[in-house]
């Protein structure tokens, strides 16, 4: 009996983890949609050494070791950018909590953290870079999971 509870439960960890991979998922292979998936083992071959630069904006070099997944998802395509933030909500009756808000100059980026489990964290970064008259130009959806904190993902930012 012990060992099926320990089972069920370790079944619905990763059909967290799994469920929130499966969220960009959906947009990966839809047209005008550009995205990129690197998986753990993929991780490992790449060394803390390198620059590991995503987005522009985003050096993973330093964290590289925590985390478990990437995932990034990227559209300049006017209804995938309506469908994609119409349909991907980051607040807590989701289970996320907004970290911090970033503005630099057309571009705003958002930062939620969602805890997996105890040490695990899933950290969304959504990136938008706005026209003149507001409306956005290009979308990018960063999912990033593993042993991370706040403070690592501060640091990729900031780097």
């Amino acid at each position: 009996m012990r060992q099926t509870c320990i089972f069920l439960l370790l079944i619905a960890f990763s059909s967290i983890a799994s469920a929130q991979n499966r969220m960009l998922d959906k947009y990966a292979d839809m047209e005008g949609v550009e995205s990129v998936y690197i998986s753990k083992a993929m991780f490992e071959y790449i060394s803390a050494d390198d620059d590991l630069d995503i987005s522009g904006d985003i050096e993973i070099g330093k964290i590289i070791s925590d985390i478990d997944c990437l995932q990034l998802i990227s559209t300049e395509n006017p209804r995938m950018i309506e469908k994609i933030s119409r349909e991907l909500v980051f607040d807590s009756s989701n289970g996320y909590s907004e970290l911090m808000r970033i503005k630099d100059d057309d571009e705003r980026t958002f930062v939620y953290q969602k805890k997996i489990k105890k040490d695990i964290n899933e950290y969304i970064l959504y990136i938008t870079e706005c026209k003149r008259n507001g409306s956005i130009e290009e979308l990018v959806v960063i999912s990033l999971t593993g042993r991370l904190t706040p403070r690592d993902i501060q640091r990729a930012i900031d780097d």
